[in-house]
């Protein structure tokens, strides 16, 4: 009866455990999803940038074309750069949780082996017939009853046990197998990147020089201005079209319209104007060139605003601009920001002024890192200096 009690608060200890084993197993299993919901995305997006240079590779050859498509490369470049990035967090999760089983597995293990040694040494002790020979000893009826009852349930669970030791060594062999496979998935992963790092590198050094070429070379710069002036006349007619398409209806949700705004528009970035509104004539040609916009001297990485409340109704590529969006603010005033190097932000979502709505960038940029802005009413360009704040 002494060992029979023995056995049940053994059994009950580790009923008692169980839920905090179980609990940590989840919490695990919940990270590893997470983090492969963001593997996906990624994996999304790598997709539509394969498709866009699948499709930009049809197109008729020109210099930003070209410099468009190694931005598109370097964006794609990168991505896989997250992607193998996100694998590898998700493997070294996955590693940590399969430690963690395998410390469980060696306890538990252990912990039944005492188990089973102690049940075969009482086993040997009783002799042949044991539990057979233990009710045999038993006088009256109602003992006998209470102990074949009794046996019963140490029978069962002793089978239970032996059952449950032998799935924990196959699991625990498996469990060793899977930590070795993904720790050397890891070792792959992490060289995946580094070539890819080596290769961002590379394209960034051709990217370089064709840019050094431009400047050098008056025929490419002629040719890459004409085609800078082409894309002008593109967003033109794009700006064109999405005021159609909006019809001039009222942005959700819009505030004050801007006219009664005037000089009181935040920054979408607090740096310097390095080239104002109005035609800008060209050092070298003398040529005078349409500038609907401002440029702001702001480095890479660095926050961009939304000037006013609005919603995004453009949020792409465009050549010549990189990365462009564009906000409506109601009453047909638009803003654009181009030559960002991500969207914090998706077309029809609306935003405050003052959310963060992408990040300063070069793509599409023939002088590095900076943020061209644009103020428009009824698809006019307007000075957004006019219209901005005094310098913040």
């Amino acid at each position: 009866m002494v060992l029979f009690i023995k056995r049940i608060c053994v059994f009950l200890l580790l009923l008692t455990l169980l839920p905090a084993l179980l609990i940590g197993q989840e919490n695990d299993f919940q990270r590893i999803e997470e983090e492969k919901k963001k593997l996906e995305e990624l994996r999304k997006r790598i997709r539509e940038i394969k498709t866009k240079i699948s499709r930009y590779e049809r197109e008729e050859k020109g210099i930003l074309k070209e410099l468009e498509e190694m931005d598109l490369q370097l964006k794609l470049k990168n991505l896989e750069v997250q992607e193998l990035t996100s694998e590898q967090q998700i493997k070294e999760k996955e590693i940590e949780k399969t430690t963690h089983r395998i410390e469980a597995l060696e306890k538990e293990i252990d912990s039944l082996r005492a188990y089973i040694s102690q049940m075969l040494v009482n086993l040997y002790k009783l002799g042949r017939l044991s539990y057979l020979r233990v009710l045999l000893t038993l006088q009256s009826s109602a003992d006998f009853l209470r102990g074949y009852k009794y046996i019963a349930i140490l029978s069962e669970r002793d089978r239970q046990k032996l059952h449950q030791f032998k799935m924990n060594v196959l699991e625990l062999q498996n469990s060793r197998h899977k930590l070795e496979e993904d720790t050397l998935r890891v070792k792959e992963l992490k060289k995946a990147a580094e070539n890819k790092r080596a290769e961002i590198k590379a394209t960034r050094r051709r990217k370089e020089q064709l840019l050094t070429n431009i400047r050098q070379q008056r025929e490419l710069e002629l040719a890459t201005l004409k085609e800078l002036q082409e894309s002008s006349v593109r967003l033109e007619r794009l700006i064109t079209e999405l005021v159609r398409e909006r019809g001039g209806a009222l942005s959700p949700g819009a505030g004050l319209s801007l006219n009664l705004l005037r000089g009181r528009l935040d920054w979408p970035v607090a740096s310097e104007v390095t080239v104002p509104f109005g035609s800008i004539k060209h050092p070298r040609f003398h040529t005078y060139t349409p500038h609907n916009g401002v440029d702001f001297a702001a480095p890479e990485g660095v926050p961009v605003t939304a000037i006013y409340d609005g919603v995004v109704i453009y949020a792409d590529w465009f050549r010549g601009y990189g990365n462009l969006l564009i906000i409506d603010h109601g009453y047909r005033y638009w803003s654009l920001y181009a030559h960002l190097s991500q969207f914090t932000v998706k077309v029809r979502e609306w935003v405050r002024k003052g959310d963060v709505i992408g990040m300063v960038g070069e793509t599409g940029s023939l002088k590095g890192p900076y943020l061209y802005f644009e103020l428009r009413h009824k698809g006019k360009p307007l000075d957004p200096l006019k219209w901005l704040k005094n310098k913040p």
